[in-house]
């Protein structure tokens, strides 16, 4: 489907009334308190400006976001927005963020001052190379964004004085067992699964390797089979899966994961890091247990930041194969 005239995230695109949104936006700020704890130096940006407990983000989803051909990209956590804490390329005033008083005004303010400007996100090293990399589509209408914390996930220092908010992967391997509570608490992960499962997207880009782990592990813990291609099921340890140390943020998922006594390395022959899905044209193939009917085609890919043209143009290649 070729993309329109119009702008890729043009408002009219979007559901701002989405149900699962609208959990996020009544009750994250509780279950920040009660199932993940007031952030000292780690944790929710929302959390930790002297504006009280604010909302997580509400996930960034198109009114068609639950067609079949429509594309969910997961990231690992959004960066830090606030000013005047945050150096990314787009921030806003976090005296904004506080005054959004519903669900569709607090999307909007997003979307206008954080993804896109007039309808726009060419020039963002995060949104820009998702619209490219969803260039196929006729606009951000079939997509739905979201990440394994719902959260700005910042460090929080102080230099000469003046405190500044840190996002970057490092911030999130420093304390590893902070950042796993907001994906693997109760609440946001069932938030998660009720984002993958409440539509019939088959394509899922996980946006770089945490991602990629993140979302294995749920499958996993969600009862679902990991395939790739004809092999399979690949499957992370019980003890692993139970772990609350975070230990996984630190390492791929193919190191990890094994094929009955052999690890994945042993069965590919190979490392499936990110270059692997590209230089193979291949993804992970999430079925019914058992090897029952495949539900959703996941494709590990470099973080948008780390996006190149020709990086683009191979993975749209791979995006196209992956729609049955």
């Amino acid at each position: 489907m070729a993309h329109t005239s119009g702008p890729f995230w043009n408002g009219a695109a979007f559901e701002f009334d989405d149900p699962l949104n609208n959990d996020i936006f009544l009750n994250s700020a509780q279950i920040q308190r009660d199932e993940i704890g007031i952030p000292g130096d780690f944790g929710a940006q929302q959390a930790m400006t002297g504006a009280g407990i604010l909302p997580w983000i509400p996930d960034p989803v198109g009114r068609n976001w639950k067609d079949p051909d429509s594309i969910l990209l997961c990231g690992s956590s959004y960066a830090g927005i606030f000013r005047p804490f945050s150096s990314r390329g787009r921030t806003m005033p976090v005296e904004a963020y506080a005054s959004a008083v519903s669900l569709r005004s607090l999307q909007i303010l997003f979307l206008n001052e954080i993804i896109a400007l007039n309808g726009s996100a060419i020039g963002d090293r995060y949104y820009g190379p998702i619209e490219q990399l969803c260039a196929s589509l006729p606009d951000a209408s079939r997509i739905a964004l979201f990440d394994l914390c719902r959260a700005s996930y910042v460090k929080r220092t102080f230099v000469n004085g003046r405190e500044t908010h840190k996002s970057d992967a490092k911030t999130v391997e420093e304390r590893p067992e902070i950042f796993a509570r907001y994906m693997e608490a109760e609440t946001p992960e069932a938030w998660l699964w009720r984002r993958l499962a409440g539509g019939n997207a088959v394509r899922v880009l996980a946006l770089g390797t945490v991602a990629e782990h993140g979302l294995l592990r749920l499958f996993q813990r969600r009862g679902m089979a990991v395939y790739l291609g004809g092999l399979g099921p690949f499957t992370f340890s019980d003890a692993d899966l139970l772990d609350t140390s975070g230990s996984w943020l630190k390492v791929h998922a193919y190191a990890r994961l094994r094929c009955g006594t052999k690890r994945a390395e042993e069965i590919l022959k190979d490392k499936a890091n990110l270059a692997y899905w590209i230089r193979n044209r291949a993804w992970w193939s999430i079925r019914r247990p058992g090897g029952g009917k495949e539900i959703w085609r996941l494709l590990p890919i470099y973080h948008p930041r780390y996006q190149t043209k020709t990086r683009i143009q191979e993975t749209r290649k791979i995006i196209d194969m992956m729609y049955p």
